[in-house]
């Protein structure tokens, strides 16, 4: 069962979120607001759940979505109540071991509305702004990093013959110990002979 699966002995109707901002700062509080309402003859109660989405383009691999709000409404039948979700800088944030730290991305966030973690009934979309600066792959960025980012190995794979992508990809003892740890313009020079790139 998906996270949120429930069975209840009436129905509910979500209503379409309204976001307080479309676009945010790490130092705002978003608030999602949902109605929902109890369609059924019975009263029963609902969980609204929150998911976020981080950017396509991040630093590093994420989730599809996190949970990161939910809340609980209990109505009677015909009722509606709206259900207010907040978000702040603790839903968009993630660890960047390359810094180190805490980091918060530019760029736009999804967020996910629903009542289970596959049935999200509604998507937003908000514009984050004033984020940390991200790492950036550079000509000293460990060769490792490249080949286990699957953004940049994909860049890297339409350039490289086929040879070359095969030697990439090796899982040797010795590539691993000796190739992976250098810097990337290590693998230009030409100084141990042939370059690999």
């Amino acid at each position: 069962y998906p996270l949120g699966h429930g069975l209840s002995y009436t129905s509910f109707e979500v209503g379409k979120p309204m976001t307080s901002k479309k676009s945010i700062t790490p130092a705002d509080v978003l608030t999602v607001t949902v109605p929902v309402t109890n369609t059924g003859v019975r009263a029963g109660s609902q969980v609204i759940q929150l998911y976020v989405g981080h950017p396509a383009g991040s630093i590093c691999d994420q989730p599809v979505k996190e949970l990161k709000a939910f809340a609980k409404v209990a109505l009677k039948p015909g009722e509606t109540k709206e259900v207010t979700l907040k978000l702040g800088r603790e839903a968009f944030r993630f660890f960047a071991p390359a810094q180190d730290k805490w980091i918060i991305e530019d760029g736009g966030y999804t967020l996910c509305i629903g009542t289970s973690s596959e049935n999200i009934l509604y998507e937003e979309t908000v514009l984050m702004t004033g984020g940390d600066k991200p790492f950036i792959y550079t000509w000293m960025t460990p060769l490792a990093w490249f080949v286990a980012s699957e953004k940049y190995h994909r860049i890297l794979q339409e350039n490289l013959p086929p040879e070359v992508d095969k030697l990439m990809n090796q899982d040797t003892f010795e590539w691993c110990c000796l190739c992976l740890p250098l810097p990337f313009y290590k693998v230009v020079e030409t100084y141990l002979g042939n370059p690999i790139m």
